[in-house]
């Protein structure tokens, strides 16, 4: 799910998604991208609970960060290098 421009890969349903990448953004404050409901924590924490991987790409230590399954902290301008693979 993309925060800017047009996502053109289809519907993505948060409750049914094995793995979930966050890229630069911390939902748990700055309000849920994404994530339904009307308590993003809880509703993170659950899906974190069933199975579900967060992954989560940003330089900063969030709150979303810390329920992440893989951190990956890159330097200032590594972030297209590690989506580029």
């Amino acid at each position: 799910l993309a925060a800017h421009g047009h996502w053109l890969g289809g519907d993505v349903d948060f409750h049914e998604a094995d793995s979930w990448m966050l890229v630069g953004t911390n939902p748990l404050v700055s309000k849920a991208i994404g994530i339904p409901g009307q308590n993003p924590s809880q509703g993170l924490r659950a899906a974190v609970e069933r199975g579900m991987k967060l992954i989560v790409i940003d330089p900063r230590r969030s709150q979303t960060a810390a329920r992440a399954a893989i951190h990956l902290q890159p330097r200032p301008g590594e972030d297209v290098t590690i989506l580029a693979g």
